[in-house]
């Protein structure tokens, strides 16, 4: 039984950036005139799918609205004019990208992603504690993560490098497995499909003995939001026994493997460290790992 996460990839986008969005509710000076005419015309671009322009008007607008609060620091409508144009460039730049992975252009749609955490990295310059910065920053980091990941198993690119603490003692990286096939499992001690795993991928270990056959697990116990109490001594009791290498997982690690909703998951690396495929849950058995290493032996 696989065992998927509620709270894996669910940071809620949050739709307007500032306390509620733009309001035209005063007196304009020049400055002020200009800001909310800039704003406007942001707008306008957004709806006409000019996203790079819409993006340039809104920080310019965000700046004069912060010129415009130089004067009048305890404006409110000058303060939500201008979280709402410090905001918009990341959450247009997200919403391409939702309709872009929805299309499967997901190398396109990575790089909005990143351009998205960037814009929200320069709001969040102003406005260290604002929630919706926070959250909308978060949710473009993880789907980028996601769709940066879809590109390396589409073109069968490298396979995220990692180098973390063995549950043992020591530390295991990829790069110790060159020349070898790696089977990679993410696991956690409390998830009863990815404890049932366990001797099934000893077995197949063992079936490969003396041939360059890796298996790895990596243990989410210790990461948000696989985490929970005592399933990091869970695992190591699991894995104490067996002759695959076991590991730490990390949220970077995670993140980088495409923040995946559940587990056990499982991805096949080739001897040259090129991704092969992401297992299916329903395919995670003893004989299709064995063909599907024997293929990746023979790449």
């Amino acid at each position: 039984m696989k065992t998927t996460i509620a709270g894996a990839m669910t940071v809620l986008l949050v739709a307007l950036a500032g306390a509620g969005g733009p309001s035209s509710a005063q007196e304009k000076t020049s400055t002020e005139s200009q800001a909310f005419e800039k704003l406007k015309e942001a707008d306008a671009l957004n709806q006409k799918d000019k996203i790079e322009e819409a993006a340039a008007a809104y920080r310019e607008a965000a700046r004069l609205y912060e010129k415009a609060l130089a004067s009048k620091p305890d404006d409110k409508v000058f303060l939500q004019n201008h979280k709402y144009c410090l905001g918009r460039p990341g959450y247009i730049r997200i919403l391409k990208a939702q309709r872009l992975a929805k299309e499967g252009r997901m190398r396109e749609a990575a790089d909005l992603y990143d351009a998205a955490v960037a814009e929200y990295g320069e709001a969040l310059a102003a406005y260290p504690q604002e929630k919706n910065f926070l959250q909308n920053s978060e949710f473009a980091r993880q789907n980028g993560a996601v769709a940066r990941f879809q590109v390396l198993l589409q073109t069968n690119g490298p396979a995220p490098d990692f180098a973390l603490p063995s549950l043992h003692g020591g530390r295991v990286g990829l790069a110790d497995f060159r020349d070898k096939v790696v089977l990679v499992e993410f696991m956690a001690g409390w998830c009863p499909g990815c404890q049932a795993s366990l001797p099934v991928l000893q077995s197949v270990k063992d079936h490969f003995s003396g041939r360059p056959v890796e298996i790895v697990l990596l243990a989410l116990d210790r990461v948000k939001p696989w985490q929970k109490s005592g399933s990091d001594k869970k695992s190591v009791e699991a894995t104490k026994s067996l002759t695959l290498k076991a590991v730490w997982a990390e949220e970077d690690t995670y993140l980088r493997f495409g923040a995946f909703p559940s587990i056990p998951s499982v991805f096949l690396i080739d001897r040259k460290g090129f991704l092969v495929a992401q297992i299916p849950y329903e395919e995670q058995k003893k004989d299709e790992f064995i063909a599907r290493i024997e293929a990746a032996l023979r790449r």
